[in-house]
């Protein structure tokens, strides 16, 4: 993962999943589609279902290969920052959130 930086941040960035992912598919390295990833950073990390304690999971991306795909980090993508990689089904909110691992980076 490339190192932060500051223009990176953005407002108010969320999007949905278009379809349904399980616990263990999408795997490292595979993709993640949604309704746009315009506006996001070429890189960085997304919560999928942050409001609800349940079903919360964090995930690293390290491209976005279209206007409505991420590619996973190659490494440790799901569950990313302490979280568990979970089932989310399709409409799940995924948004970008500010956490620890970007803090680290710092």
């Amino acid at each position: 993962m490339a190192a932060f930086t500051w223009s990176a941040l953005v407002n108010d960035k969320a999007t949905q999943l278009t379809g349904a992912i399980t616990s263990g598919s999408p795997t490292d390295g595979g993709s993640l589609t949604v309704g746009s990833t315009s506006g996001f950073p070429a890189t960085g990390y997304l919560d999928i279902d942050a409001n609800d304690s349940t079903k919360y999971e964090r995930v690293q991306y390290s491209a976005i290969a279209n206007g409505t795909t991420f590619t996973l980090a190659a490494a440790s993508s799901r569950g990313a920052d302490g979280t568990t990689a979970r089932a989310h089904q399709a409409g799940a909110t995924v948004e970008l959130n500010w956490g620890a691992a970007q803090a680290n980076e710092i």
